[in-house]
């Protein structure tokens, strides 16, 4: 009888959701022609994942169900159900701490990076010639920090312990494509030779493998300091480039308005942003030793780095286009 009943429930809600969706899709095509490709796609989504919600609700009905009229006559009747029972102690494990900071900072990284990819991604129609490509690297970048946030405050949530795997591989995608953005700048307004990409890239790959290799055999002194060494002085050699080197020259002799200020900017940010990596690690490793402290300030990092980085090639990109001397210099 009870599940008839939560079954004719499903049915109901089942056919709610059919017709919503049905309905948002009609909407969505009869107004295509006014609204840009893009919030129709993001629109899209939106519902499915709605509708998928509204399903899995419904679902948990029939489930609930199922328990009941199995053990309607026991005192405890949802722990008998082993589905129920693992979803109750997942939501006790996965339950937020009010005082647990670094788990608070994991969960607003993960919603700051996925607000600035839609930003990111949404203004590239302002943007206007090899700018876009910035801009969508930029986005790249928060969307690839976003998908590994969501695991790794998971990770300590639910362990307590670093989720060093998850942010390794998070950073060998993204810290690249921050280097790769300084030729992207310099390519956008002067002809850039492909060693100059090479050298940026291959420094900031051993930059990462090198702190990595370090991390995961904490245990061992010589093989913690020197990966840190090593990553210290491949970030050295990137800072001596975009200061001294062959892309601090093009910039300054062929850089428009809008792309000098987008360099200088982005260097500052290499050099006292990703300080804070290196800071962290001797902190974490030397003077405090906790989880707690090294997980916070690569947190803290990644939040200046990541997004402020990408506002700053939104900024010189939108700047660029307002200007028709720059305009017809990128495009």
């Amino acid at each position: 009888m009870l599940e008839s009943r939560f079954g004719t429930s499903y049915g109901m809600f089942n056919a709610r959701a059919h017709a919503v969706s049905g309905s948002a899709r009609v909407c969505e095509r009869a107004d295509s022609t006014k609204k840009p490709t893009a919030y129709i796609f993001i629109a899209i989504i939106i519902n499915d994942v709605l509708f998928l919600l509204t399903r899995i609700y419904c679902l948990s009905y029939v489930v609930i169900a199922n328990c009941i009229a199995n053990d309607y006559h026991h005192a405890t009747i949802l722990p008998k159900c082993g589905l129920i029972r693992e979803v109750i102690k997942m939501n006790n494990v996965m339950a937020l701490n009010p005082t647990d900071y670094v788990g608070v900072s994991f969960w607003v990284l993960s919603a700051a990076m996925l607000a600035a990819t839609y930003f990111f991604y949404v203004e590239r129609d302002r943007a206007i010639g090899k700018w876009k490509t910035s801009l969508t690297v930029a986005a790249m970048v928060t969307g690839i920090a976003a998908l590994h946030y969501f695991y790794m405050r998971e990770v300590w949530v639910s362990t307590g312990e670093s989720p060093t795997v998850f942010r390794y591989v998070d950073w060998l995608l993204t810290v690249p494509l921050q280097i790769i953005e300084f030729y992207l700048i310099l390519a956008a307004i002067a002809v850039v030779g492909a060693g100059l990409f090479w050298r940026l890239l291959i420094a900031s790959v051993a930059m990462l493998i090198a702190g990595y290799v370090g991390e995961v055999n904490a245990s061992d002194s010589s093989i913690l300091w020197g990966g840190f060494v090593i990553g210290t002085v491949a970030w050295l050699y990137i800072i001596y480039e975009i200061f001294l080197g062959e892309a601090s020259k093009i910039n300054a002799s062929e850089g428009t308005v809008a792309s000098q200020r987008a360099f200088n900017a982005l260097r500052i940010i290499v050099t006292f942003g990703w300080s804070i990596y290196p800071l962290g690690y001797l902190w974490g490793y030397s003077v405090d030793g906790s989880p707690a402290t090294l997980n916070l300030v690569y947190n803290l990092a990644d939040f200046v780095n990541k997004i402020a980085f990408g506002v700053v090639i939104w900024s010189a990109a939108t700047a660029s286009s307002e200007l028709p001397n720059e305009s017809n210099a990128v495009g």
